[in-house]
């Protein structure tokens, strides 16, 4: 998607804070896509959506944030009690760095993975990596030139028992046909090797069997 035009949202300043900085410095210099989090819980990241304008003799400013927890993940929070992680630039931007003004031309993002046992991989370019689950609900998607919206999923998951090896084929959708059999985010896609069992209100029984048969010890 294009970038703002800068009469609309003003220049955006460096990419990551040499500092984290609280909302008292940074009021009026929040801007849409910024990464935040609130001063009094700064495990819980957001990402803004839009900003207040300021004006005088007003309420403190504020912004929209969506949450990524799994409830009250829609609000409007005072730019004050707001903390900022990370900013996104795109091409096309203006920005500013040490008084002197430039167009961004070019970006690259460099990440830290920490995979499920633990180890910590540092500086991995995001051009070698993709998502597990690319549709998610709440994407944005083309197809055929037609904009559209991803309002749900349904993912065909292939669960292979330990005991025999028989498998069997499982369409998983939001009524909790299968369930994470460890502790993890509990938005998680299914991926291979994930350890899954059966829902409450599931039973194996009714799957589709592509290698053996169901047994109730299952």
């Amino acid at each position: 998607a294009p970038s703002p035009p800068p009469s609309e949202f003003g220049e955006r300043a460096a990419l990551i804070p040499t500092q984290r900085m609280t909302g008292d410095d940074l009021a009026g210099r929040i801007y849409p896509e910024d990464v935040v989090c609130l001063s009094s819980d700064p495990s819980t990241p957001g990402m803004v959506c839009c900003v207040g304008e300021d004006t005088e003799n007003s309420s403190p400013p504020t912004a929209h944030v969506y949450w990524l927890r799994e409830h009250d993940n829609d609000r409007m929070e005072h730019i004050a009690d707001l903390t900022i992680l990370d900013r996104a630039l795109l091409h096309g931007d203006t920005v500013i760095h040490k008084k002197r003004k430039g167009l961004v031309t070019a970006t690259s993002m460099l990440v830290d993975i920490r995979y499920a046992d633990g180890t910590v991989v540092t500086d991995v370019d995001t051009r070698s990596l993709k998502h597990l689950q690319p549709f998610r609900q709440g994407n944005w998607v083309v197809t055929e030139g037609w904009l559209g919206r991803v309002i749900s999923c349904r993912d065909h998951v292939t669960v292979q028992f330990e005991e025999d090896g028989s498998q069997c084929l499982v369409t998983a959708t939001s009524n909790g046909e299968l369930v994470a059999a460890q502790n993890m985010y509990e938005r998680s896609p299914f991926f291979p090797s994930m350890a899954v069992k059966a829902g409450a209100s599931f039973s194996f029984a009714s799957a589709q069997w592509i290698k053996g048969a169901y047994n109730n010890q299952k």
